[in-house]
């Protein structure tokens, strides 16, 4: 429901079921916990009680959509076409399951082997550095959530080079913002959490410099999916997860807490790679090059490290200039691409 909801820029809709997900559930938790009834089975009832009620009229909106465009036609007909919808929904849908598979190992595995290898207190303080690496992939998703459709769109088209000019500025300008944060992260951490905490700030660059590659994978699967590569997709993602697996344990093992952060990079890395290889074998090749993904790989890399050998919040602010630069380019050319001017594409 969602997904067609952004297709067709219907954005109030979006904004009032994602803040009714987001929101109900903490908030019916507190006032239950809060009338006595103290227990955390409130907080995964409260969440499943919420996602049932936004399933259940996500479903009714779909089938009064569906009733509606059907209407004319002969019940027969409908029925088949229902079949074939359904059967074409399984096809899709079963292969893309690792997806969540290597979602669900690339999120886990890393802080398991700390616990293993480094202790339960190591994980505390990973967990945190953690937190702030990832924090950027939730504007990667915001942002992936407007553009996706459009990408759709423009794969519809034939507008692959269309793709490529709005991609490439866009992954300029999330390393500029992973650099930025890396800037002032020791005073975030210290913030966050005791300066103990820093032990684990090792981990904290790989782990930032994984964004450019999440977005650019969130962007190959749309890519994927639409060129019906799915199946190629499925066996990439599974690569991926033994890869985060076996590097997770290598890594951490030798190098402590900076190797569990290369681990995420070096498996998120991987799966853009496979990724772009899977997609290099399509029509929407020029979506994505490889030689633009590499340029921005090593300035990231580079600029990262710089920051690194840097122990001054004033030197830090002074190198900002670096990631504002690219930002502002960025923006430069981001901002003609930024409104659809032609019509919208109608199934």
């Amino acid at each position: 429901m969602l997904s067609r909801a952004r297709f067709y820029y219907k954005y109030r809709s979006v904004v009032a079921v994602t803040l009714i997900n987001a929101v109900l559930p903490p908030v019916i938790s507190f006032f239950i916990m809060t009338g006595g009834y103290a227990d955390f089975r409130v907080r995964i009832y409260s969440l499943l009680f919420v996602s049932l009620a936004v399933a259940l009229y996500s479903l009714a909106i779909m089938r009064k959509s569906t009733e509606k465009k059907m209407s004319d036609e002969k019940s027969v007909a409908v029925d088949r076409r229902r079949a074939v919808t359904v059967k074409e929904a399984i096809g899709y849908a079963l292969p893309m399951l690792p997806h969540s598979l290597w979602s669900a190992i690339s999120l886990q595995s890393d802080k398991l082997v700390i616990s293993s290898l480094m202790g339960a207190d190591a994980v505390g303080k990973y967990s945190v550095i953690y937190s702030v690496g990832v924090g950027m992939q939730f504007v990667v998703s915001a942002v992936g959530s407007a553009l996706f459709p459009w990408i759709i769109r423009r794969l519809e088209c034939g507008e692959e080079d269309r793709i490529r000019r709005l991609v490439y500025p866009l992954i300029l300008a999330y390393s500029a913002a992973v650099l930025s944060v890396y800037s002032i992260a020791p005073e975030i951490i210290t913030v966050l959490a005791p300066s103990e905490y820093l032990d684990a700030f090792p981990a904290l660059l790989p782990i930032l410099l994984c964004c450019p590659f999440y977005f650019i994978s969130s962007v190959i699967t749309v890519g994927v999916v639409h060129m019906k590569k799915t199946r190629a997709s499925a066996t990439v993602c599974l690569a991926g997860s033994a890869i985060c697996v076996i590097s997770n344990y290598l890594l951490t093992k030798k190098f402590g807490y900076l190797g569990a952060g290369i681990s995420v990079l070096v498996s998120q890395a991987a799966n853009c790679l496979m990724g772009i290889f899977v997609i290099s074998r399509s029509r929407a090749k020029e979506m994505i090059r490889p030689l633009d993904i590499s340029k921005i790989a090593i300035i990231s890399l580079s600029v990262g490290v710089i920051y690194s050998f840097s122990g001054s919040l004033i030197t830090r602010l002074i190198l900002l200039i670096l990631p504002a630069t690219i930002f502002l380019y960025s923006a430069a050319r981001l901002f003609p691409q930024i409104t659809e001017k032609d019509g919208k594409i109608r199934p």
